[in-house]
């Protein structure tokens, strides 16, 4: 008996799971700037740059860069510092095999520092980093089989096959000139770069992404000494090689600042009204292929008995995938007690989803947007200073061929941020969120690997048995049974469609 094969490669979840690693590093005060005496403002951003799959265990690395804002000992004007840590995460695990496949995100949790002394400041981040791990089955599976008395059974086998993993970097250089109206700088305190109005598009074996770099940079004026800010946009459009991309691919495309340097440079008349900006962007590309094979599920003959040998085979399937843009507007009232608003410098939100989870048709994505507002103070004691306020969020997507119970993979990204001071003294929130979903169910596929065959004695067999319908049976289970065929049985008792009921009496003919 021969059996036709199809040679595939499927995407099989080996690890998921989550972890968290503490980033430490001690800020020394250089000679050149002044003692401590308050924070004002700490921050901290993560970027990966190391995703290392390992037999019995995985590694996954980067960096945090801290930023402290804080006034000086003579308690007049504000200063900032800067420092890094590198960190690793290592993570044993049994199922893990070295050329397995890895996709990571991380983010920081929590950020706490204490003053140690005037010159020295002990900062610790918490890095939370969500990690999935794919193994590639190569499977060989049966879609024909040979023979006029062979009875097959097909079902559509879905799955996803990793068609591309690949890092890669965008390189953005520029200098920005700070627009009329706006006071030279003295000292540049920070500069804080975020992606915004990103569009992606892929076409075979490219990527063609376009946005802008948003460079909000505070700074003290040169003249009054006065903290005041200034926003810059660095637009660009990079066309990145990924082959075997595919627009009908399910595709994973992350974009990360990992490196920004921002300097302040005198124009062409000495002035520091320029800004020199060398940016880094990390790109994480994936790319999942759709397999779509339809395969013998069962098999019988009416002639002969057959041995089947099997085994049931759990691969990951894409159920459904969206790409929608959502706003969320929020008024949010100053914290009680701070230092009063002159005007506000800056607003970074970061979205954070609790839960996932999926209903027949449906996506709900469940979390909070921490949005830190930084604003310049009218207070000499405080000319800087910023508050934390929550934004809770509940976003219900349709998600056509999603089902109960699947697994929920979400990302959020602010494409675009607004705000404004109003006469009541709230600051108006208006943010623009990128959502992607996707959900994943198990294919628990029986893979008939090789079939044997053996002469029974159809002689013994009468040529027509009466059968009451049990519950749960099938045409075909019946026909199987019997080793005749399904189109024997409708005929011989004029039936239509699947519908059987339980205690239905049928004629069950000889094949």
């Amino acid at each position: 008996m021969d059996m036709k094969k199809s040679d595939i490669v499927l995407n099989k979840t080996a690890v998921e799971t989550g972890s968290s690693v503490v980033v430490e590093c001690d800020i020394i005060v250089p000679d050149v700037k002044p003692d401590l005496l308050k924070i004002l403002q700490t921050d901290a951003v993560v970027a990966l740059n190391k995703k290392e799959v390992i037999d019995g265990g995985y590694n996954v690395g980067g960096r945090v860069d801290f930023t402290v804002l804080y006034v000086p000992e003579s308690a007049k004007g504000v200063c900032s510092l800067s420092a890094s840590a590198d960190f690793i995460d290592s993570e044993n695990h049994p199922l893990t095999k070295s050329g397995m496949f890895m996709d990571a995100v991380a983010d920081v949790e929590h950020l706490e520092f204490n003053l140690i002394n005037s010159r020295k400041i002990n900062i610790k981040a918490v890095v939370g980093i969500d990690t999935h791990i794919m193994e590639k089955l190569p499977l060989s599976i049966p879609i024909d089989m040979e023979g006029e008395d062979v009875m097959m059974k097909k079902e559509r086998m879905c799955g996803l096959c990793r068609a591309v993993q690949k890092n890669d970097e965008i390189k953005l250089t520029d200098e920005l000139t700070i627009p009329q109206g706006k006071p030279t700088i003295e000292t540049l305190l920070k500069s804080d770069v975020a992606l915004r109005n990103k569009e992606i598009k892929v076409i075979a074996g490219k990527i063609v992404a376009k946005g802008e770099l948003s460079i909000c940079s505070l700074y003290i004026s040169e003249g009054d000494g006065m903290a005041t800010s200034v926003e810059n946009c660095l637009p660009f459009t990079e066309i990145i090689d990924a082959q075997g991309i595919s627009e009908d691919n399910y595709n994973n495309i992350d974009f990360q600042v990992i490196k920004s340097s921002v300097n302040a440079i005198p124009d062409a008349d000495g002035d520091l009204r320029m800004l020199d900006c060398d940016i880094k962007l990390g790109v994480s590309i994936s790319s999942d292929e759709k397999v779509n094979e339809d395969i013998i599920a069962d098999v019988y003959s009416t002639s002969k008995k057959l041995n089947i040998n099997s085994n049931n085979i759990e691969v990951d399937t894409l159920t459904s995938n969206i790409d929608v843009s959502h706003t969320i507007k929020e008024n949010v009232m100053p914290t009680e007690g701070i230092p009063p608003i002159s005007h506000i410098y800056n607003v970074v939100a970061k979205p954070y989803i609790s839960t996932g989870t999926s209903q027949y048709g449906k996506i709900m994505l469940e979390g909070v947007i921490d949005a830190y507002i930084l604003y310049i103070s009218s207070k000499e004691d405080s000319p800087v200073y910023n508050f934390k306020t929550e934004v809770p969020f509940s976003i219900v997507l349709d998600a056509p061929g999603a089902l109960a119970g699947d697994k929920v993979r979400g990302k959020i990204t602010i494409n675009h941020i607004s705000y404004n001071l109003n006469a009541a003294g709230e600051i108006e929130l208006r943010m623009v969120l990128m959502v992607s979903a996707a959900s994943f169910g198990k294919n628990t596929v029986n893979v008939i690997s090789d079939i044997s065959e053996e002469e029974f004695d159809q002689e013994d067999s009468p040529s027509i048995v009466l059968y009451f319908i049990q519950k749960g049976d099938t045409l075909w289970d019946i026909a199987k049974r019997y080793h005749t065929k399904e189109e024997y049985i409708r005929k011989l008792n004029n039936l239509e469609g699947e519908y059987l009921t339980e205690g239905m009496q049928i004629l069950i003919p000889k094949a």
